[in-house]
């Protein structure tokens, strides 16, 4: 296999940065799937190419499962033949240098009536207790859903603790792999929880968007009743299938460890009507690809599920 012909602005370079290595993995992906020979040792082409270049065997590997899935095959399942992953490195004050390339592109795109989502770099105040939360979370959610766990584990690389006046948390396509968040110090176990799976989601849509758009209407604007406010379907989308997971996760730990979280049965009420909304704007405004459709009627399946185990 010839890189040169896939990848030629990158032949023969050491990747060094999150952000051209994402832009790595992306195009690998899009090579796969017009290329669906391509040799399993992609792993070992790549590290022998580009000495130096961190890239996680789980994504890779997963990359090329997903070519000979069909779909709506869950990605759950899939990495259960994924090679095990490490826990995310958290990184706080004295972050890498290249994690200003990524507050400063998150701030350049956007727009002038979302500039209380900026963000800055990390002061460090609180940040020996958020990162003591992240280990407790990580330990905690390997007992309570071991599945999710090895999603969490295996989309997200680094934990980026920004500050910032309204913003939460944000994972984006070109950085994937690398999640910047701002925890409030009044956060819960519950919320570092619902924080892990919740970004986890956003990128392994991500990397499932890269073979099947799922929806024919993704830029269409439509009223978000979550944010209020208007919003692009693939936006909704994104909410639906995040709040699929955050939802399966709080059921999980209500049947295994209710009296262990005193927030639970405020967040299973808050987003079980959260993904209801989403639904019914899916339900109402999606125009979805045959993928799409499949998708949506596992998530609605999982709703199904879950509704009913609360009734009884």
């Amino acid at each position: 296999m010839q890189l040169s012909s896939c990848l030629p602005e990158i032949e023969n370079t050491r990747v060094q940065s999150v952000f051209l290595r994402n832009s790595v993995l992306t195009k690998i992906h899009k090579y796969l799937v017009k290329h669906p020979s391509l040799p399993s040792n992609l792993e070992g082409i790549l590290r022998k190419k580009w000495k130096g270049v961190e890239i996680n065997p789980a994504l890779v590997s997963l990359s090329l499962k997903l070519e000979d899935k069909p779909e709506p095959q869950s990605v759950l399942e899939t990495l259960k033949y994924s090679k095990r992953p490490g826990k995310p490195e958290i990184l706080g004050k004295d972050c890498p240098k290249w994690v200003n390339s990524i507050l400063a592109h998150h701030n350049s795109s956007l727009s002038p009536q979302d500039s209380d989502l900026r963000v800055s770099p990390f002061t460090g105040e609180h940040e020996q207790k958020v990162m003591d939360a992240y280990e407790r979370a990580f330990t905690q959610l390997e007992k309570i859903w071991p599945e999710a766990w090895h999603t969490v584990t295996t989309f997200i690389h680094h934990l980026i603790l920004v500050d910032g006046t309204d913003f939460i948390a944000n994972s984006q396509p070109h950085y994937h792999g690398a999640v910047m968040v701002n925890p409030d110090p009044s956060w819960s176990d519950l919320h570092y929880l619902e924080n892990l799976v919740h970004e986890a989601a956003h990128l392994e849509l991500n990397i499932r968007r890269m073979k099947d758009p799922y929806l024919y209407n993704s830029t269409d604007i439509v009223f978000s009743a979550i944010r209020k406010s208007q919003r692009p379907m693939l936006g909704v989308l994104h909410a639906a299938f995040v709040l699929v997971r955050v939802n399966m996760l709080l059921s999980k730990i209500h049947k295994l460890k209710p009296h262990q979280f005193p927030l639970l049965a405020e967040f299973r009420q808050k987003y079980s009507d959260l993904l209801q909304s989403s639904v019914e704007t899916l339900e109402k405004h999606g125009d979805f690809t045959e993928a799409g459709c499949a998708l949506f009627t596992q998530m609605k399946n999982e709703q199904e599920s879950m509704t009913s185990y609360a009734r009884n």
